[in-house]
């Protein structure tokens, strides 16, 4: 890297459940350390709405952002409102731009793009209305998400449904709790795989991959990433899916047609320097569930697990996205 000052923008986790707020405070202190002892330097800014007075002490001439921030202000979601000010100010910095970020926001506008592409993807619809009649949808199990959320927000058990009567219900659920269109899709009962993906055009690179095993759980209504599996320490959910990195048997032609359907998914959606793709197997056949364009990289994360499983300390890789991010704005 031809810059020595990294930047790192992220949000307050103040309001946050204990877990969260507890793995975001370590990670910085531990990002703290490790650029500090690859002879870096580092700053760490807490971005609340007025972005461009907070970037005012620092010259776009010197520093590369790291952008980690989920939201501008009190708008929930508002990650695609980053990149236009950084832009304007100039400053190198990691990661999708606004439209990548819009498009993959919205689960519904990424599907699409996805079928253009002709990608594997679930049989799928989205509800917008309580209004929408959902008797024409015969495909069960299936699985009801919030279009517009992410980090599994909305997804327990009772996602996953068995009948037009449940699916109307949490359609309505959904649209009237989580405040968001319904996307639903083909319940694909197999393993799940992360797929982690740096880089840009030709050199993009797919890190190790992890693999997510649900054979604990006899009710198929469970074998699915929920919020839980995410963020509540104690819960079955979390301590009992097994998680492998790399995969404990993925080779052949299921590994290549994987790694195929994540970097498809990754530049018909326009991400860039990083994202993580995930993928369920079924039936030998492999489907994109989402795409990831702004993913966790918290230390406990699955995107630093990859990292950690090709030899990156967590310093390592947040240089890695710097130096990816340089490279492509000097092309």
């Amino acid at each position: 890297m031809s810059k020595k000052n990294i930047l790192v923008i992220y949000n307050s986790t103040k309001g946050f459940p204990e877990y969260e707020k507890s793995i975001s405070d370590q990670s910085l202190e531990l990002l703290r350390r490790e650029i500090s002892s690859e002879g870096f330097t580092l700053a760490l800014l807490e971005v609340f709405d007025d972005l461009e007075s907070l970037l005012a002490p620092y010259s776009p001439k010197d520093w590369v952002v790291v952008n980690w921030c989920e939201q501008l202000g009190d708008i929930s979601n508002s990650y695609h409102l980053i990149p236009p000010v950084l832009e304007k100010l100039s400053f190198v910095y990691t990661g999708a731009g606004t439209h990548c970020l819009i498009s993959t926001q919205n689960k519904a506008s990424a599907r699409n793009m996805l079928l253009s592409a002709n990608a594997s993807i679930p049989e799928s619809r989205v509800f917008s209305s309580i209004n929408d009649d959902p008797e024409g949808w015969n495909i069960f199990p299936c699985i009801v998400k919030p279009s517009m959320e992410h980090c599994s927000v909305g997804i327990t058990k009772d996602s996953v449904v068995d009948d037009s009567e449940q699916l109307a219900g949490r359609i309505k659920y959904v649209i009237d709790e989580i405040r968001s269109p319904a996307l639903v899709e083909q319940f694909i009962d197999g393993v799940e795989y992360n797929v982690p993906i740096v880089g840009n055009g030709k050199e993009a690179e797919i890190y190790p991959i992890s693999s997510l095993e649900y054979s604990y759980f006899t009710d198929y209504h469970q074998r699915l990433c929920t919020y839980d599996a995410k963020w509540t320490p104690g819960t079955d959910e979390f301590t009992k899916i097994d998680i492998y990195c790399p995969p404990r048997a993925l080779y052949g032609s299921l590994e290549k047609r994987i790694r195929e359907q994540a970097l498809l998914a990754y530049n018909v959606c326009y991400c860039r320097d990083y994202a993580r793709i995930d993928i369920r197997v079924m039936n030998n056949i492999p489907y994109v569930l989402d795409v990831n364009s702004n993913p966790d990289i918290t230390y406990d994360g699955g995107f630093y697990r990859s990292c950690k499983a090709k030899g990156l300390s967590y310093g390592q890789m947040f240089l890695k996205l710097c130096e990816v991010a340089q490279r492509r704005f000097e092309y």
